[in-house]
């Protein structure tokens, strides 16, 4: 019986990562299947980029993303996605407490508004910045009420901005995100 169930999740799964990989346009290999204790979420990577999580938890995050001529250590554009306990559906205080302990800690940081957006849950970008010294690229998502989590996916740019194709790689991680339900569905929100 138990056999029976663990096959029919895995024919499940496989099904929706083929899904996703067809809606995508992308081969299997380019989409993620990420899980620990209490979530689950697939995102697609982008061509030339590394999807690493053996190297994830030294960053803070269950994923990140380098390109493939570089290392965790010495990326030029650091894409982490983290999944964090939610405490209510305010999001946007949470980015705001984010921004309250950067200025805290960095006497000349600046804040940008940026475009970044989610095809079906609420994004709430900001870009955190000390001129010539980093630029981190930050969004909140929540993927809707009665979901006990919320995304961090940030970018972390050293001396200069992101540029056009970082940018496009960045916001093309957020809107790819979906997370799973422990019945194996995909949450869409809208």
């Amino acid at each position: 019986m138990e056999r029976t169930r663990l096959l029919i999740g895995i024919s499940a799964l496989f099904i929706i990562i083929a899904s996703f990989a067809v809606a995508a346009d992308k081969s299997p290999l380019d989409s993620f299947i990420v899980y620990g204790e209490g979530f689950a979420f697939m995102v697609r990577g982008p061509q030339g980029w590394v999807g690493d999580t053996q190297n994830s938890n030294k960053f803070g995050a269950s994923i990140i993303f380098y390109r493939k001529s570089e290392t965790a250590e010495n990326a030029k554009a650091l894409i982490r996605i983290s999944v964090l306990k939610k405490a209510d559906e305010n999001t946007k205080a949470d980015l705001e407490y984010d921004m309250e302990g950067n200025k805290m800690k960095y006497r000349n940081i600046k804040f940008k508004d940026i475009d970044v957006t989610h095809p079906t849950y609420k994004t709430f970008p900001k870009l955190f910045f000390v001129p010539d010294t980093f630029f981190e690229y930050v969004v909140y998502i929540n993927p809707g009420e009665g979901i006990p989590q919320i995304y961090l996916v940030s970018m972390n740019k050293q001396k200069k901005e992101a540029t056009n194709e970082e940018l496009e790689v960045f916001r093309n991680i957020v809107r790819s995100i979906l997370m799973i339900s422990k019945d194996l569905k995909i949450i869409n929100t809208k």
